[in-house]
């Protein structure tokens, strides 16, 4: 075996998170690696590999890793300034990468048509029009202006449904789940990001974050889509409070603006802040109205001077202050297929289905596609009447 480059253990270490006293216990020796005085056995490299969410290789290499993003990071206004993602982070994307180029070859190879619409509004993204796309995303995904308010979505949780499966009939994987992988201690951090969008004219994907509110998550929805629309792969920042909707980059700027006039159309939003002097009861009816998060209507209500920059500044403090911006649903513990459904989605669901009845895709295959093991997979699609 190569010689173990100490530099490499700390780099593991340091990207992680961790201290090397949270690792002495499973690592007695630790500190010998670290100052050159001992080798750890392949064994234990195995371990801390492991442990660190990294492979075996990077310990002998002389440099340190590259792990950049792999796909552009809408977070910073300045790509230079872009920051090193979590091991969370990379290995989702990593993992959504490979979900979409095994799903694009799939559609290719049976001959499904190209989604015209994707990437509808490329020659636009310099200088878009919000209120067009905003329409053009209201007929796309057939839902009408002031779809959340309609009688018969009475919660925030059937206008997520009713989102996501809009946008998953026009052929988009969305993909939502609060850690990566298959380990639920692997949580996905909000602050760090709350989506991203991989785009295709095959396979578009969009990823959320499902640690963040189902309030929080019909603006990354709509935000990720407008994403597609202008033909952009990449990660999206998180709503900050006190710049406008975007924060300092344009591409983000511009999505946040179309997510929330599709969200939060200008007139009807109006009408419930023209309606009443009590911004209180106009910020309750508008988050009741419209199912989305404090933050959106206030940053809404800002951007349309309906409040003051001292008004938004006494409501965040009385409403958002101290939280993660948007306080995340708790964890129900429901069920294990349900969400297991919920992280895959219907597109991808649907097309690991048919490649496996029609012998395209193996099974081994499909338990690494899906993380399900043989009897879980059979079950799984057993739930959803589809027999394997």
């Amino acid at each position: 075996m190569k010689k173990v480059n100490p530099h490499i253990i700390q780099w593991a270490i340091d990207w992680n998170g961790l201290t090397i006293g949270e690792l002495e216990k499973a690592f007695p020796k630790i500190r010998q690696w670290l100052d050159g005085s001992h080798e750890p056995t392949f064994k234990q490299l195995e371990k801390l590999a492991a442990k660190t969410h990294t492979l075996v290789p990077y310990f002998t290499m002389q440099a340190i890793p590259d792990v950049s993003l792999q796909i552009a990071d809408f977070r910073k206004a300045n790509p230079g300034d872009a920051t090193a993602p979590s091991p969370e982070l990379f290995d989702t994307i990593d993992e959504l990468l490979f979900k979409q180029a095994w799903l694009r070859d799939y559609f290719v190879e049976v001959g499904a048509d190209k989604l015209e619409w994707v990437g509808a509004f490329a020659h636009q993204a310099a200088m878009p029009d919000v209120d067009a796309i905003a329409d053009y995303l209201h007929e796309l995904l057939d839902l009408e202006e002031g779809w959340a308010s309609q009688s018969g979505i009475s919660s925030t949780d059937e206008a997520w449904r009713t989102l996501r499966q809009a946008i998953e009939k026009q052929r988009v994987a969305v993909c939502i789940s609060g850690y990566a992988g298959t380990n639920t201690r692997r949580t996905l951090k909000v602050s760090e990001f709350r989506g991203f969008a991989l785009s295709d004219e095959y396979a578009p994907f969009i990823f959320v974050n499902g640690a963040d509110a189902k309030t929080a998550q019909l603006f990354t929805l709509v935000h990720e889509m407008a994403h597609i629309l202008f033909f952009q792969t990449g990660v999206s920042r998180p709503i900050e409070p006190h710049k406008p909707f975007g924060g300092e980059d344009e591409t983000e700027r511009f999505c946040d603006q179309i997510s929330a006039e599709f969200l939060l159309p200008r007139s009807p939003f109006l009408g419930i802040w023209a309606d009443t002097k009590d911004k209180e009861a106009a910020l309750k009816q508008s988050t009741k109205e419209f199912k989305v998060s404090t933050i959106v209507v206030l940053r809404r209500a800002l951007d349309l001077q309906l409040l003051t920059k001292q008004e938004f500044g006494i409501l965040y403090d009385r409403h958002c202050k101290d939280r993660d911006l948007i306080k995340a649903d708790k964890p129900s513990g429901g069920d294990y297929y349900r969400s297991q459904g919920t992280k895959l989605g219907t597109v991808l669901t649907d097309a690991i289905y048919t490649a496996l009845k029609t012998g395209y895709l193996q099974f081994a295959d499909a338990y690494k596609m899906t993380g399900f093991k043989s009897q879980n997979l059979d079950r799984f699609y057993r739930e959803r009447g589809m027999v394997l």
